[in-house]
């Protein structure tokens, strides 16, 4: 339920990075910030059973395959190499992953995975 997070997060405010939970809505001084990974499963779940690679929600597991893909990329990098190669790299990519999938109107699982 949502009085254990609350009760364990009382004191905390800044970003909480989550698997989106529904106990930590509403959390007073935070900002939620979602997980890729679960965002991934999210698309994949919405995939019509006969889906084809034009299919909205497989573009979406796409756009995350290659975000992972770019990331993973990076990981030989020292840790401040990396930091500035997220930022000129993988932050244009993730800014326009979030922008198309504001830009979708969906309800179902696919709304699930936009919203």
């Amino acid at each position: 339920s949502g009085s254990v997070p609350r009760d364990f997060l009382e004191e905390y405010t800044g970003y909480l990075h989550s698997d989106g939970f529904s106990g930590y809505n509403n959390l007073p001084g935070m900002t939620m910030i979602a997980c890729l990974a679960h965002i991934r499963r999210k698309f994949y779940d919405a995939r019509p059973k006969n889906y084809s690679s034009k299919s909205v929600a497989h573009k979406g597991v796409t756009l995350c395959n290659e975000l992972f893909a770019l990331d993973k990329s990076l990981k030989d990098l020292s840790v401040s190499e990396r930091y500035d190669q997220r930022l000129e790299l993988v932050k244009p990519k993730l800014e326009a992953f979030f922008d198309w999938c504001e830009s979708l109107t969906a309800h179902g699982k696919l709304g699930t995975a936009i919203n």
